[in-house]
């Protein structure tokens, strides 16, 4: 009877600090969105701290390490979450993510992002880091097959649609960059967003030519 009564005083206990997490987690989560960076990360290290299952709590810590350029701080975090859950497709990406800030562009950060995007296709931001790898490791093609899956999940991102405009151009297709940077700067023109980036990528072609 006491090793019953233990047991589900135990049990109890842990359904309170699990609660407590969730709600230092949710308050963590409306300092994120208002940019208190500092109150948010305090809130998610005590909701890490009290349920250590609490995944999402140590995601949120290695995107603020990330954000305050402590990147070997985001990757601690990020494989912290792996050691548990190999396939968790967000701590997959902000490891590659951060890889990437601490100099890394190889095999490693390719393995990381196609992984991540065979469990979470429609990780746009995944999409666009591996495309951009692809183009900076010159593997064009498999750079050009990211660019379009971005644009087939969103055809309004203007990044995508001139990386691929400036990629055409590097594989000496001139008429498809001028399209395609012509159908984004036609998107620019419809939403009011994204002239100066469609005028930087005119002006990195010019000086290509």
């Amino acid at each position: 009877m006491k090793r019953l009564l233990f047991a589900s005083l135990l049990m109890l206990l842990s359904c309170g600090g699990g609660d407590e997490a969730i709600d230092l987690y949710r308050e963590g989560m409306k300092e994120f969105t208002a940019g208190r960076l500092p109150e948010a990360e305090n809130n998610f290290l005590a909701a890490a701290d009290k349920d250590r299952g609490l995944l999402n709590a140590r995601l949120m810590l290695s995107k603020i390490s990330y954000y305050n350029g402590n990147f070997s701080s985001a990757l601690s975090f990020a494989d912290s979450i792996l050691d548990e859950d190999p396939d968790n497709p967000a701590a997959l990406y902000w490891k590659a993510r951060s890889l990437v800030m601490s100099g890394e562009a190889g095999g490693t950060v390719v393995e990381l992002l196609v992984r991540s995007l065979e469990i979470d296709g429609s990780n746009i931001q995944a999409k666009l880091l591996l495309a951009m790898i692809y183009e900076k490791n010159s593997q064009y093609r498999e750079a050009m097959k990211e660019y379009l899956g971005v644009i087939d999940l969103e055809e309004g991102i203007i990044a995508a649609r001139g990386n691929l405009a400036m990629l055409y151009l590097r594989m000496g297709l001139g008429k498809k960059y001028e399209q395609e940077l012509d159908r984004a700067e036609t998107i620019a023109g419809a939403s009011g967003k994204g002239a100066d980036i469609i005028r930087a990528f005119r002006d990195e072609a010019g000086r290509m030519r």
